[in-house]
């Protein structure tokens, strides 16, 4: 997903209106599970009108390319989509384990996805997803083709009301959680972590979560 991550800043800087980067994992008992990527946004410049279906190919070519290499890991689908006026693009993986993930992740396919586990203790199951700060982002990380930085406060007026959404479905009753109120869906299992960008780069986030078994 690296070249979802780059698009996502260039948009940022590009584009005015409605931009979204969502992560939405799925985790069975045995620590397997789903993973949908998606990143929407509201072109109110029309730039990239009907372009998400070429950027969505794309991307999944390069991913499936990628992947060959990662053990337990495979690409299942994608597609790009218009819903209520927001352009989307949209993956799925499925893992064996949190591990191989993150191991594909960072070194395969995307940015960083930071520390991620999911362990069995003696009454429950612990999940923790930690994300460190960054002092800016590497426009090599992006593919752009040239060695420069961006730093964080030249990106923080294209930052402004950019928010990141992080959910988790877990295999059992969520006990305890980092998270209150209505981001915890008792019903579904799920915890969802909604995040500003620019207080995610700069400040960094541990979010975690106390699961029954």
């Amino acid at each position: 997903m690296k070249k979802l991550f780059c698009l996502f800043f260039i948009l940022i800087m590009l584009l005015s209106g409605c931009i979204r980067y969502d992560e939405h994992i799925y985790i069975n008992q045995d620590g397997s599970g789903r993973v949908i990527f998606k990143m929407g946004f509201a072109d109110e410049t029309g730039m990239f009108e009907g372009g998400f279906k070429e950027i969505t190919a794309e991307i999944e070519r390069e991913s499936k390319e990628a992947l060959k290499a990662s053990r337990g890991i495979i690409f299942v689908d994608s597609k790009s989509y218009v819903n209520a006026g927001v352009e989307w693009s949209e993956f799925v993986l499925e893992f064996e384990s949190l591990e191989e993930l993150v191991h594909a992740l960072e070194y395969d396919i995307a940015f960083s996805p930071g520390g991620m586990g999911f362990i069995k203790e003696s009454d429950h199951f612990f999940y923790r997803r930690t994300l460190p700060p960054s002092d800016f982002a590497s426009s090599d990380d992006f593919g752009l083709g040239f060695d420069e930085y961006i730093p964080l406060d030249i990106l923080g007026p294209y930052l402004a009301d950019t928010y990141w959404g992080y959910t988790v479905t877990f295999p059992g009753h969520i006990l305890e959680t980092d998270v209150l109120g209505d981001e915890v869906n008792q019903e579904f299992n799920t915890v969802h972590w909604s995040i500003e960008v620019m207080d995610l780069l700069t400040n960094g986030k541990d979010m975690w979560a106390k699961i029954a078994l």
